[in-house]
């Protein structure tokens, strides 16, 4: 159960519902971008990092690749995030 505040709610139930549709369902471009809209940059970067892991492990790496970039730009003020999605992208080189 994922409480009815909690801030990541809609990224739970974005994935539950791709997950109770089959291994290779992912959210659309427009539902990620949806999820997105009015989130603070921390939790832009947060959610664009578990939604490129997602993305990868349904062999969707392109998708993934984009998503993960948006995480490491110098832009974002977050340390922990882009060091994660960082280690993610070489991981996906190296296949």
């Amino acid at each position: 159960m994922v409480p009815e505040k909690a801030a990541y709610r809609p990224l739970v139930l974005l994935l539950r519902a791709a997950i109770a549709k089959g291994e290779k369902e992912v959210p659309s471009a427009e539902e990620i971008e949806s999820l997105l809209k009015g989130r603070t940059p921390g939790q832009q970067s947060e959610i664009r990092y578990f939604l490129g892991r997602f993305l990868q492990q349904r062999g969707k790496s392109e998708a993934a690749n984009e998503l993960l970039r948006k995480c490491v730009e110098p832009t974002s003020p977050f340390f922990l995030t882009p060091v994660l999605a960082g280690l993610a992208l070489r991981e996906m080189e190296k296949k």
